[in-house]
């Protein structure tokens, strides 16, 4: 039973979220057309779930459509940067991504760093407007490589400008690396803007564990500590995690053939690239392709959840995602929260173990879920309390699913494990 708590890291990172100019450069420049990668997306939701699908769901599923859209940005740039001469590539870092969410829904960013600034040296407050002149020389060289591949016809109206981009400052915790093939590893790693402080080992984040302080490297990740919400004193989320028991559930117990689409995923890579796809990459794409699936175990576990009678789909909720970096790759993990506390509780070791509360909220959900697998697989699918992970989370760093409406309806808003704390408010 796994607990995590923050710990500020050493470095800053400086540099540019761009994620609308790059949109611009790929489509207005390179003719990638993204509203045939949103067409797809929904396309293949159709797919999934049949009868089912609600053309007016779209409404509430945008947020979402467009995080697949930015998401691609990083894979459609990956492939123009390939087909570039060697010392233009140097200067094309691959964006970094960053996530944010608003009123639930997922929102990306695009983000090339350009500096790393050791923190506690400069106050954040000078972070947010420093923009040095290695920063500048840095993003400069990355617009010039960039447009030099633009054909001439449309340079001025897809190229990338300076005044198109924002400088921004973020910890190191907050931005995911790109999954990079073994020719990109080699020309852009050690990161460039890491160079000058590649003496300085990144800090290892201690966390608080059920399992004593010998908690396995694979279930460490940093929590980022935002504004607490609705100006409320800051919470934490209890709940648990239960990825790898979701997959086994729906493979198991519903079916679904992950193979066969990570098949699908691999064969739609090998398309877009053409005579560029290097199957010895695949190894290095692992990270990237099981990250894609865990995003797919939440999509399928809502078609199981829609067909369900409706006293049973109240105790169903749907999982919430939080991030993790593991070497630089996307991590994603799938969480049920099951109750909220004051941060205070947490640190006076209040939450060590779980609440009669909290395991009675992850019971219902077991009970309920357990009921809709066939009899014959039921015990060997099935939710078991010994196969989750107890764990805390700060309450802005778990990312809640985007709703249709008649989620919404069926599981509360606000979310139901902060009723306790929001509903007084409310009047």
């Amino acid at each position: 039973m796994t607990k995590r708590v923050a710990r500020t890291p050493p470095l800053v990172y400086t540099g540019y979220e761009l994620t609308n100019a790059l949109r611009r450069y790929l489509e207005v420049g390179h003719g990638v057309n993204f509203d045939r990668v949103k067409s797809a997306a929904i396309e293949e939701y159709k797919d999934l779930w049949g009868d089912e699908y609600n053309e007016a769901d779209e409404e509430a599923l945008a947020p979402e459509r467009e995080a697949v859209v930015v998401r691609s940005y990083q894979r459609y740039f990956a492939r123009v940067r390939r087909g570039a001469r060697a010392e233009v590539r140097k200067a094309l870092e691959i964006p970094y991504r960053y996530h944010d969410w608003i009123e639930g829904a997922p929102k990306i960013y695009m983000f090339v760093p350009t500096g790393a600034h050791i923190r506690g040296v400069r106050a954040s407050s000078e972070l947010k407007t420093l923009c040095d002149s290695e920063d500048l020389k840095v993003i400069q060289e990355f617009i010039a490589a960039a447009n030099s591949l633009l054909p001439e016809a449309v340079r001025d109206e897809a190229s990338l400008k300076l005044e198109d981009l924002q400088f921004e400052a973020h910890t190191s915790e907050s931005l995911l690396e790109p999954v990079y093939t073994r020719s990109e590893r080699e020309e852009l790693l050690p990161p460039r803007y890491l160079r000058a402080f590649s003496n300085v080992k990144p800090s290892t984040t201690a966390h608080a564990s059920g399992r004593g302080n010998n908690a396995p490297e694979h279930a460490r990740h940093i929590v980022k500590i935002k504004k607490p919400i609705s100006g409320l004193l800051p919470l934490v989320c209890t709940g648990y995690e239960l990825t790898d028991a979701l997959r086994k559930y729906l493979e198991i117990g519903h079916d679904v053939d992950y193979q066969r689409e990570l098949s699908v995923a691999i064969e739609q890579d090998r398309e877009l690239w053409g005579d560029q796809y290097n199957d010895a990459d695949e190894e290095t794409l692992a990270p990237q392709r099981a990250a894609e699936m865990v995003t797919r175990y939440r999509d399928h576990f809502r078609s199981v959840r829609v067909r369900a009678p409706a006293g049973v789909r109240k105790a169903l909720e749907i999982p919430y995602m939080y991030f993790t970096k593991d070497k630089g790759a996307a991590g994603i993990h799938l969480f049920i929260p099951t109750g909220a506390y004051a941060l205070e509780q947490y640190k006076s070791g209040a939450l060590r173990t779980p609440p009669e509360a909290d395991l009675e909220a992850i019971q219902a959900f077991m009970d309920n879920a357990n009921s809709l697998l066939p009899e014959a697989v039921r015990d060997e699918a099935g939710f078991k309390l010994e196969d989750m992970d107890f764990e805390v989370h700060t309450a802005q760093f778990i990312v809640q699913p985007p709703y249709s409406r008649d989620e919404r309806e069926e599981l509360y808003d606000p979310p139901r494990h902060l009723l306790a704390w929001i509903a007084p408010s409310d009047g």
